[in-house]
C-alpha cells in the first residue's frame, strides 16, 4: 500500500500557537506575531441558541452516536467490528477507557476517520438519564477582544448579560472542567469561532486561500501528552474540517523554543498564563519533562490576596477577581513585580493603576513587600494554595519521569522557601523555611504596614513559630528544585565530590510572557544554586540562564514562535506534515506517526 506523500499545493504557510493567555498567529517569515485573546463569549439564553433536547428513552440519535463511538474503538483496536453489530461492545471496552468515560460523562468527543464530525456522547454507557445539545449561533458569538471589551463597558463583575465568557484553553487543555457548563461539543464550536475569526477576519484569508495553505501548529506540551490525545485530535479536526488548511506540522511548544533560540541540548523553563512546563531537550527530542500548575495569574492572584490582607485601599479588587481581568492584572505583573529584593526596597511606595471599571483611580499603595513575595510563589507553592478556586496545586511528570514523581509530592524535608520580613529587613531571614502553617504567615502581612523600625515583625515571628511546629511537614516543590529534578532525570552528571576541573554547564532557556518579572532569571539561578549546593551537595555544574535580551533581538515571549517560522523553512519538515486527506481517512494513525506524541 502506497502512503501519499505530503503536498504543499501553495507555498503560503501560517503559524499557530495556542495559549492560556493568548493566540499567536501570522504568517511564517518571521515577522512578530499578532495575538488574540483566548476568549469568546456566547449566548446563554433560549433565544440565542439552538437546542436540541434528546428524550430519556435512547433514541435513534442517541444510538447513532454511541455506535460511532463504537466504530472509533474499533479503530483503535479495542474492539473489533463484529462487537460493533452485536451492541455488546460495551463489554469490551478496557477497565482505562471505562474509567476515563466515567470520569466525564456530560460530553465526548468523537473522531470517525471516514465520514462523521466531532459530536457530543452523553452517558456513554448506557444510562437513559436525558441530557440537551446546546448549539451556539456562530454568528452570535463575541470572539477576542470584543468579548473582553464587551465585560469592561456593560458590567462590573465581568459578565456579560446573557453572555457567558469562556476562556478556550486553560492549563495547556482544552477549557472543560472549569465549568460543568461547557461541554466538550461547546467549547469545539468556541474553538472553531476563536480560529476563524483569526484567520478570516484578522488575517483577511479567503476560504480558497485557507484550502491550498499550510499551518505550523505549537501546542502546549500538555496538550500532546495528554494519554488519550482527545483534545489534540479535536483541534486538528476543527482545523482540517472546520478551518479548511490543507497541510498541517504539529510541534511542542518546548521544542519549538529551542528551534526559535537555536540551541540543540537545553532545559526550556515555559512560564504561562496557567502553567509552568520545565522540559529538557536534547537536539529537538524531548527528554524528560515536568508541568507545574503555576502561571502568572496565580502569582496575579496571590498578590491580590496579599494586598487584601494588608487591607490596602482596592475599590473593586479582591481575591475572586475574575479571570476576565487578565489584561488589566496581567500588565500589573509584568510592569509592579519585582523578583529583587533591593527593587522592592528601592520602592516601597507606588503608585499602581488597578482597574476599578466604574471609574479607573489611581491609588498610592505600599507594595513593596507583596511584589516581591507574590513572586516568591514561584518557589513557595504553599502561598499559592490561598487561591482556592483554582483547587490545589498540582504537579504533573510525563511519562518518562514519572517514577520520579512520588518522590517529589512526598519529601520530607523543608526547602529554602522563603520568611519575610519588612521591606528593609528581607535578607535576614531570607534563607529560612516557611512549612506549612502559612495562615499565621499571611495573616500577620496586615499588621506589618505600619512597622517599619528595622526589628522583626510579626511575620518572622509567625513564620519561625510556625517552622518550629511543623518541621517535618510534607511540602510540594517550587520551581527551582523542580528543574533540578528534570536535569536529574535527563541524565545530567551530578558530583558531590569538590574537583577544580572543569565544571558540566548546564544551559536553562527561559521563556514565556510571564518570565518577563524583573529580575526572575537572576533569582531563579540563585536558587537553583542554593538547592544543588547547599542541599544536595553538588559541586559540578555551572548555570547559564538565557532569556530576555531585547537590545539582541531576543524577545522570549515569542521564543516558541520563532521556532514554528524556523521549522516551516526546513526542508526535512516535509515529512512531517499531515494532510487533510490523510487525516481523513488514517485519523488517530497518522498523527501518531508524524506528530511528537
Amino acid at each position: 500500500m502506497t502512503t501519499q506523500q505530503p503536498t504543499q499545493p501553495d507555498d503560503t504557510c501560517y503559524v499557530l500557537q495556542i495559549g492560556s493567555y493568548d493566540i499567536k498567529y501570522g504568517s511564517s517569515d518571521f515577522d512578530a506575531p499578532k495575538s488574540c485573546p483566548n476568549c469568546v463569549a456566547f449566548p446563554t439564553d433560549s433565544s440565542k441558541a439552538t437546542v436540541k433536547k434528546f428524550p430519556k428513552k435512547q433514541g435513534v440519535r442517541e444510538k447513532q452516536l454511541i455506535r460511532i463511538r463504537g466504530q472509533l474503538l474499533a479503530d483503535r483496536g479495542i474492539i473489533s467490528k463484529d462487537d460493533i453489530e452485536k451492541d455488546t461492545y460495551f463489554e469490551k471496552i478496557s477497565i482505562k477507557e471505562r474509567s476515563a468515560i466515567e470520569e466525564h460523562p456530560s460530553s465526548h468527543i468523537l473522531h470517525s476517520p471516514t465520514k462523521h464530525r466531532n459530536l457530543p456522547i452523553h452517558n456513554l454507557l448506557g444510562s437513559n438519564t436525558s441530557f440537551q445539545y446546546v448549539l451556539p449561533v456562530v454568528s452570535d458569538l463575541l470572539v477576542g477582544q470584543d468579548a473582553l471589551d464587551k465585560c469592561k463597558e456593560e458590567n462590573v463583575e465581568g459578565v456579560i448579560p446573557n453572555y457567558e465568557l469562556f476562556h478556550v484553553f486553560w492549563k495547556g487543555r482544552l477549557n472543560v472542567d472549569r465549568n460543568n457548563s461547557i461541554t466538550v461539543a461547546k467549547a469545539l464550536d468556541c474553538v472553531e469561532a476563536l480560529f476563524s475569526h483569526i484567520f478570516k477576519s484578522r488575517m483577511s484569508l479567503t476560504q480558497d486561500k485557507i484550502n491550498t495553505s499550510s499551518l505550523i501548529l505549537i501546542t502546549p506540551d500538555q496538550m500532546i501528552d495528554q494519554a488519550e490525545h482527545i483534545d489534540l485530535l479535536s483541534v486538528l479536526d476543527v482545523l482540517f474540517h472546520r478551518i479548511g488548511f490543507q497541510n498541517i506540522i504539529i510541534q511542542r511548544e518546548s521544542v519549538a523554543a529551542t528551534f526559535g533560540a537555536g540551541v540543540s541540548n537545553v532545559c526550556v523553563v515555559d512560564m504561562g498564563e496557567s502553567k509552568t512546563s520545565i522540559s529538557m531537550v536534547d537536539d529537538g527530542e524531548l527528554v524528560s519533562s515536568i508541568d507545574y500548575v503555576c502561571g502568572g495569574y496565580h502569582i496575579i492572584q496571590t498578590l491580590l490576596f496579599i494586598l487584601n490582607q494588608s487591607q490596602l485601599p482596592l475599590p473593586g479588587v479582591n481575591t475572586d477577581a475574575h479571570i476576565n481581568d487578565r489584561q488589566a492584572l496581567r500588565s500589573i505583573m509584568e510592569t509592579h513585580c519585582n523578583a529583587d529584593v533591593k527593587g522592592s526596597e528601592k520602592e516601597s511606595y507606588r503608585l499602581v493603576e488597578f482597574l476599578d471599571r466604574r471609574n479607573r483611580t489611581k491609588y498610592k499603595m505600599e507594595v513593596g513587600d507583596p511584589l516581591y513575595i507574590s513572586t516568591l510563589a514561584y518557589f513557595n507553592p504553599k502561598l499559592l494554595g490561598k487561591n482556592r478556586q483554582e483547587g490545589p496545586l498540582d504537579v504533573h511528570f510525563s511519562s518518562k519521569a514519572e517514577e520520579e514523581s512520588s518522590d517529589v509530592h512526598h519529601e520530607e524535608t523543608v526547602t529554602d522557601a522563603e520568611h519575610f520580613l519588612s521591606t528593609k529587613n528581607f535578607k535576614s531571614l531570607s534563607q529560612q523555611v516557611i512549612s506549612s502553617q502559612d495562615d499565621a504567615l499571611l495573616e500577620a502581612i496586615s499588621s506589618t504596614k505600619k512597622k517599619r523600625n528595622g526589628k522583626k515583625t510579626e511575620i518572622a515571628e509567625a513564620a519561625e513559630a510556625s517552622s518550629l511546629k511543623d518541621k517535618k511537614a510534607k511540602v510540594i516543590p517550587g520551581l527551582d528544585r523542580l528543574v533540578v529534578k528534570v536535569l536529574k532525570k535527563s541524565g545530567i552528571e551530578f558530583s558531590k565530590t569538590s574537583s577544580k576541573g572543569r565544571k558540566q554547564q548546564v544551559n536553562i532557556l527561559l521563556v514565556g510572557g510571564c518570565s518577563q518579572i524583573k529580575e526572575f532569571p537572576n533569582l531563579l539561578k540563585t536558587k537553583i544554586e542554593e538547592h544543588l549546593t547547599n542541599k544536595l551537595k553538588i559541586t559540578n555544574i555551572q548555570l547559564n540562564i538565557s532569556s530576555n535580551d531585547r537590545d539582541k533581538g531576543t524577545d522570549v515571549r515569542f521564543m516558541s514562535w520563532t521556532g514554528g517560522c524556523v521549522l516551516s523553512q526546513l526542508e526535512s519538515a516535509k515529512e512531517m506534515y499531515i494532510t487533510r486527506q490523510e487525516y481523513s481517512a488514517q485519523g488517530i494513525k497518522v498523527v501518531l506517526e508524524r506528530s511528537p506524541i
